[in-house]
């Protein structure tokens, strides 16, 4: 049925004062002005933050898609381009390639994870001490035992779906080229003193590549600003945005259990969670860098679940479960509150005093 507007225009107003109205309706439903929703006017970033955004495998590139856009339609190109910076790290080459050539990301920004040798490394009669524990013996005879892209979980440019894989390719040939690409994208930032630097970690674990090198990629991080960054990483904070198997977009490869995936990272990300609260170390090698894990992984840790009956009724809950997060964060980074003296974005307000809390 066809509504008429017509009816419910206040006959007596000119089109000077309608046109008013709206613009004073709009101005409530700015969150930039209130409590609103709405927001026509590009938005600032506090001075003195910055924000580093990396994303592992194919749903957590698509998160930080998303993220970027919105960035570039909301925040004013000043404050973004000098104050956020992106990494998309990914094992599949040719979809990566093709980001840089549609412009979506430019060159700089990402991060193929090397594809040579990951199927030798876990040969069991070669494979490196400290990956020995960790990779299943039985992955090396049942994809064949024979050169990548023969047997199944090693075919294309991506991992999978097998977290092992995705693992051994980052931290064979690629730790190193990891730690590198961190470090130059933190080098193109200004950060004097008392700057505040927020990063966010997005991924899905649900397959091989996210799974597989999402607790790598945060303690290379940890390990680069640590050693090269001290003073900025005094002022750091690290979030992680964990995309389970129902919050994922496309195709999952079911034959592989992206619930185990799943089960078998979020259990080791909750015993990282505490690692420095038991006065633990672990110890990597990535090449000819050696790196200590000694922090909890992550100050905060968001799981995104896409079948819960917030999003149920959606006809597409990943994609929702996905865009929320991004207004989440973005709203966060954009909205503003007063902590003590200092004014301090929503980020920073919001996590003043969190709690940890990790039960079985």
């Amino acid at each position: 049925m066809l509504i008429n507007t017509e009816q419910y225009k206040d006959q007596g107003l000119s089109d000077a004062d309608r046109k008013a109205r709206v613009e004073a309706n709009l101005k409530r439903l700015d969150y930039a002005e209130g409590n609103g929703l709405l927001s026509r006017a590009k938005k600032e970033l506090l001075p003195g933050e910055l924000y580093l955004f990396i994303s592992s495998g194919g749903t957590g590139q698509k998160a930080l898609r998303s993220i970027k856009e919105t960035i570039n339609k909301t925040i004013k190109p000043n404050c973004h381009e000098q104050q956020v910076r992106y990494l998309v790290v990914d094992c599949a080459e040719n979809e990566l390639r093709k980001l840089v050539n549609d412009k979506v990301f430019e060159q700089s920004e990402v991060m193929t994870v090397p594809y040579e040798g990951a199927h030798e490394t876990i040969n069991p009669s070669s494979i490196t001490s400290d990956r020995d524990a960790w990779v299943d013996r039985n992955l090396y005879s049942a994809t064949g035992g024979d050169a990548p892209g023969d047997k199944e979980g090693f075919k294309g440019d991506g991992a999978g779906a097998w977290r092992q894989a995705g693992r051994v390719r980052l931290t064979y040939r690629g730790g190193i080229t990891a730690i590198n690409r961190i470090k130059q994208v933190i080098d193109r930032t200004e950060h004097p003193a008392g700057t505040k630097l927020k990063v966010f970690f997005l991924c899905s674990v649900a397959g091989g590549t996210g799974s597989g090198t999402i607790v790598d990629l945060v303690y290379m991080t940890r390990h680069v600003l640590e050693t090269i960054f001290a003073g900025l990483y005094n002022n750091t904070r690290i979030f992680g945005y964990i995309f389970s198997p129902s919050a994922c977009e496309g195709e999952i490869n079911m034959d592989h259990h992206p619930g185990a995936n799943h089960y078998a990272a979020m259990k080791e990300i909750a015993y990282l969670m505490r690692l420095r609260d038991r006065g633990e170390k672990i110890k990597m090698n990535y090449g000819t860098e050696s790196v200590t894990f000694n922090r909890n992984i992550f100050d905060t840790c968001m799981i995104v679940d896409g079948d819960t009956p917030a999003f149920g009724g959606f006809r597409k809950p990943a994609e929702t479960a996905r865009n929320v997060v991004v207004q989440s964060i973005l709203g966060s980074m954009t909205a503003r509150d007063v902590v003590g003296d200092e004014q301090v974005s929503l980020i920073d307000s919001v996590y003043s005093n969190s709690w940890t809390d990790v039960t079985t």
